[in-house]
């Protein structure tokens, strides 16, 4: 947070807002995806990161936007459902 005249606002610099969202909601998010489990919260929170940030991770059909093809997702790595993802990690 920082601290402005009338109160705190989000740090929208800070490591959390530019890492914690990208590299920890979003995989836990697609993991949850993968297993079917749906998961409102998070998509509440990262839909109102998305609108600060200016980044696009859902789209009419989901979460599938296009700032999801740089991040470390199992589904772009081609593991989409749970004997993938388990065979992937028994290697």
């Amino acid at each position: 947070m920082v601290a402005e005249k009338d109160g705190f606002v989000p740090d929208f610099t800070s490591r959390y807002f530019l890492e914690d969202f990208p590299y920890g909601l979003c995989i836990i998010k697609s993991f949850l995806k993968i297993a079917n489990v749906q998961s409102p919260h998070i998509d509440c929170v990262l839909q109102w990161y998305a609108q600060f940030m200016g980044v696009h991770y859902y789209t009419e059909n989901g979460f599938d936007g296009e700032d999801l093809l740089p991040l470390p997702l199992p589904q772009n790595y081609g593991l989409c459902d749970a004997e993938q993802i388990a065979e992937f990690y028994m290697q």
